[in-house]
């Protein structure tokens, strides 16, 4: 018999629901997630009474909030933790294909189910009668497939970014997609227009994320393609280099998936940028190209093309301005190796920053790996010796950024200088010691930081302007 194991909190509001005569049943993602046999953690309930009586029936035993009565939805917290229990309904016409006009309250779980999107999103469970599942939800997890609800061309009518939470489901859980829900989305994506472009991010962005993105990515081009157009110039896109096997569009999609987040230097928070960076990293290559007199088509300032048109995108979509640079900046900087030395390293991640240096690396590697097979077999001791450079470079606090020179202004001043003067030997004691021209310690700062005071007392002096 299929069970939820349910925490005691939200045992106890299913029990004050049950003792009071009312229905409550599990929906949404917490029963998705334990059919697929995972642990769910996100419990959303549904009940039976209207949301002002679900309120009388809370008051005095949890704090209740009146979240969105008029969508049936009061918010109970239980023990510190927020539930959200919405009154069975059924959805009105849909004017903007997002709200519906009105909502109808109804007194029995199928009829509530039946406004949902996919079958694997329309199971409800109560621990008193078990799994309810009029649409095949347990059917369609076993066989791991994504189907609408119904007519596909109705539930994407109502809300049309249902179309991109297909891909994305597909994505995540590395589903495929019910032939019938299938032709809906590609006769319908163009009215993916009509949504918010914010919505539209967030749905992109967990789309990129999944297992099964690749295999979505590349089935839905026209889809990908309505939504970041840029990229349409990449499908199909032969570079015209043996160490390149896909097209320009599919070696991005490769790109995005094949990256591993390093567990050394990177946040689990920056996995989506770093990806959308991979899906956009050679955007610029197709107006780039140039056929040079050897007959070989090279890509000049291919990286700068590609991150000012990704930050177009990014625009268009909404992202913060934090995000948007950052990305850009990986964009700029990920065909720009540097050479396997501490020296060079060292500079590379001056002019990268830390956190941003092993983003771009992760991407460096990505990119070689979604080439032809053995470009990357060519390429992985480099690879190797670069990233255990970075990491000594880093422990041992070498000289990466100006507040690890290890001279202050204090001491500059009693050499007499001050001013512009004093800035500009700063920065040239900064870059010495970044390029390892000379060690990052105060004797040897301050040494230099001499001559170069004596070599501008003459220039000075010699200068009849001064």
């Amino acid at each position: 018999m299929f069970e939820i194991q349910i925490p005691g909190y939200v045992a106890r509001v299913l029990e004050t629901l049950r003792e009071s005569g009312a229905e409550g049943w599990l929906v949404g993602g917490c029963v998705r997630d334990a059919l697929l046999g995972r642990a769910p953690h996100d419990f959303d309930i549904a009940v039976s009474t209207p949301p002002e009586e679900t309120m009388r029936l809370f008051e005095g035993k949890f704090y209740v909030i009146p979240t969105g009565l008029k969508h049936g939805t009061v918010t109970v917290n239980a023990d510190g933790h927020d539930l959200e229990l919405t009154t069975f309904r059924r959805d009105g016409e849909y004017a903007d294909s997002r709200h519906p006009e009105s909502v109808t309250f109804v007194s029995d779980i199928e009829s509530d189910l039946s406004r949902r999107d996919f079958t694997v999103n329309a199971a409800a469970w109560s621990p008193d009668k078990g799994l309810c599942d009029p649409f095949g939800a347990a059917k369609d997890a076993q066989s791991r497939l994504i189907r609408c609800v119904g007519r596909p061309e109705d539930r994407f009518a109502e809300d049309a970014l249902r179309i991109l939470r297909a891909l994305r489901f597909a994505s995540v859980l590395d589903f495929g997609i019910d032939p019938d829900t299938d032709r809906a989305i590609r006769g319908m994506y163009a009215s993916l227009s009509d949504i918010s472009k914010e919505r539209v991010r967030v749905e992109l962005m967990k789309l990129i994320c999944g297992k099964g993105a690749v295999g979505v990515l590349l089935g839905y081009k026209e889809v990908v393609g309505h939504l970041i157009p840029e990229l349409r110039p990449c499908m199909g896109y032969d570079p015209g280099n043996q160490r390149h096997k896909y097209d320009v569009y599919e070696h991005c999609v490769r790109t995005a998936a094949g990256i591993e987040i390093p567990s050394y230097g990177v946040d689990k928070a920056d996995e989506a940028n770093l990806r959308l960076a991979g899906l956009l990293h050679d955007i610029g290559k197709p107006e780039s190209a140039v056929v040079c007199g050897d007959g070989k088509i090279r890509y000049p300032r291919h990286e700068s093309a590609g991150a000012a048109a990704a930050g177009g995108v990014m625009r268009r979509l909404r992202f913060d301005k934090a995000s948007a640079f950052s990305v850009c900046r990986i964009i700029a900087r990920h065909d720009s190796y540097p050479k396997p030395n501490r020296n060079s390293v060292r500079r590379d991640i001056a002019e990268a920053g830390e956190r941003l240096w092993w983003q771009v690396e992760a991407l460096r590697r990505a990119d070689n790996l979604a080439k032809a097979e053995g470009a990357y077999s060519d390429d992985s001791k480099y690879f190797e010796t670069v990233e255990s450079l970075a990491r000594d470079i880093i422990r041992d606090r070498e000289c990466t950024c100006p507040e690890r020179l290890r001279i202050g202004g204090d001491e500059l001043l009693t050499l007499g200088v001050s001013g512009v003067v004093l800035g500009d030997i700063k920065r040239r004691l900064y870059d010495e010691a970044v390029d390892g021209k000379i060690p990052n310690e105060p004797d040897a700062l301050l040494a230099r930081a001499k001559e170069l005071t004596e070599q501008h007392k003459k220039n000075a002096g010699a200068d009849p302007a001064v």
